[in-house]
């Protein structure tokens, strides 16, 4: 997904599962969603041109799904959160409440 981001220079909004196939632009909470992936795989160019874009196109208002999408995003870059291998949200501030 990260070389067809940076090939296409945008996120697509489907994808065929199996093809590979992509068609669509998708929107800019779309592009947030993908911060932290591209973060993690070390694609600063690709993730440079997504926050370029998230800044150039701002997530509208009354658009629910991209404020909850770039919520996520920009929690986990701050180090919020972090999403466990196994899938789980685990908040910043369970470590300050570790038992002892």
């Amino acid at each position: 997904m990260a070389r067809k981001v940076g090939r296409l220079g945008h996120v697509p909004e489907f994808v065929h599962i199996v093809s590979g196939e992509t068609r669509g632009q998708g929107s800019s909470g779309f592009s947030a969603a993908m911060l932290p992936y591209l973060s993690a795989r070390g694609e600063t160019r690709a993730l440079r041109q997504k926050l370029t874009r998230i800044a150039a196109q701002p997530i509208a208002p009354d658009a629910y799904y991209d404020q909850v999408l770039t919520l996520f995003a920009n929690g986990w870059m701050e180090q919020r959160y972090a999403f466990m291998r196994t899938g789980e949200l685990r908040p910043a501030w369970l470590k300050n409440c570790a038992p002892r």
